[in-house]
């Protein structure tokens, strides 16, 4: 029997930039921790502690402010790949607060690999017993967005910040040790956080660049303005597998719902005639979707998560 979990999340409409080879988790953090690519690891986060906020293009509700806590994603086999093994941990922070901190790392049995800014503002990167970190001084300590990036690969550890190299080493003492049941783990406080990407590869300073140009994965289309209360609401039928969208006011000529998965990917769409439209989902995987109403002038989203 199909049924839907509606806690719903809200976003803006989003574009998904073309992928670097070797990306396998990419989380946009536009007010919610769900992977965009197609291994589809969500996070689980401390909802009670997230904010949506603006991200660095001004988009509001494309990025979280975490007062406290983080998230945590399922356990996969994919965080640790590739022969040789290497990893790129990559993230977009700003720091709220002076004291501010963040982290991403994967967790597995062993030390794990960790990319972070301290409470001090310094990037840092290395295992639980070992790190490398920017020098004082090297890097604006501020309360601008700013690009950090890490990779590991036989013993070669890089640390970028805003697509440059700020610290580099070779320690083959603490290898990472990655896992069959590796995940990944975000946690901070009281910073910003937008599109964190994991690579099962070590990125060459090419690019980490490109990764740092990239812009956000939350634009909106030009003139069409979002509704604050998302125009509609969505009813749902467990027998049928139906999902009825029910708008607020009277749709205008033109007016389509459409339904995408979260690489963008059109599913469903149908043109919306009356005030209540149905959807239909029997048949669909198992995963997130986004549902979009676009009218005359004005374009609003509902992600939701679907289930058998």
């Amino acid at each position: 029997m199909r049924t839907l979990t509606l806690p719903l999340l809200f976003t803006a409409a989003s574009l998904v930039g073309q992928d670097l080879p070797g990306l396998v988790g990419h989380w946009p953090m536009n007010d919610h921790a769900l992977d965009l690519s197609p291994n589809a690891l969500h996070g689980t986060p401390d909802v009670g502690a997230w904010q949506g906020t603006a991200d660095r293009e001004q988009h509001e509700g494309c990025a979280v402010r975490v007062l406290e806590g983080g998230f945590v994603t399922a356990e996969s086999a994919l965080f640790a790949s590739g022969t040789p093994y290497g990893i790129t941990l990559a993230m977009w922070v700003r720091r709220s607060q002076a004291n501010g901190f963040a982290s991403i790392r994967m967790f597995p049995s062993g030390p794990g690999v960790q990319l972070g800014v301290r409470a001090d503002g310094i990037p840092s990167l290395g295992t639980w017993v070992d790190e490398i970190a920017a020098a004082p001084g090297q890097v604006p300590v501020d309360d601008a967005w700013h690009h950090v990036a890490g990779t590991y690969q036989v013993g070669a550890w890089n640390l970028y910040f805003d697509g440059q190299l700020v610290a580099s080493t070779v320690n083959t003492l603490y290898e990472p040790m990655p896992g069959p049941a590796a995940m990944i783990v975000g946690g901070v406080w009281d910073v910003e956080l937008d599109d964190l990407q994991v690579f099962d590869r070590a990125l060459p300073l090419t690019e980490i660049a490109i990764l740092a140009e990239q812009p956000t994965t939350c634009e909106l289309v030009a003139a069409v303005q979002e509704v604050p209360d998302n125009g509609f609401v969505l009813l749902t039928d467990p027998t049928t597998g139906v999902c009825s969208v029910v708008l607020h006011h009277d749709p205008g000529p033109g007016t389509t719902v459409r339904l995408a998965d979260m690489a963008g990917r059109t599913m469903r769409r149908l043109a919306i005639r009356g005030r209540r439209t149905g959807l239909e989902l029997h048949g669909l995987p198992v995963a997130p979707y986004v549902i979009t109403v676009v009218g005359p002038g004005y374009a609003t989203t509902r992600t939701i998560l679907s289930g058998w």
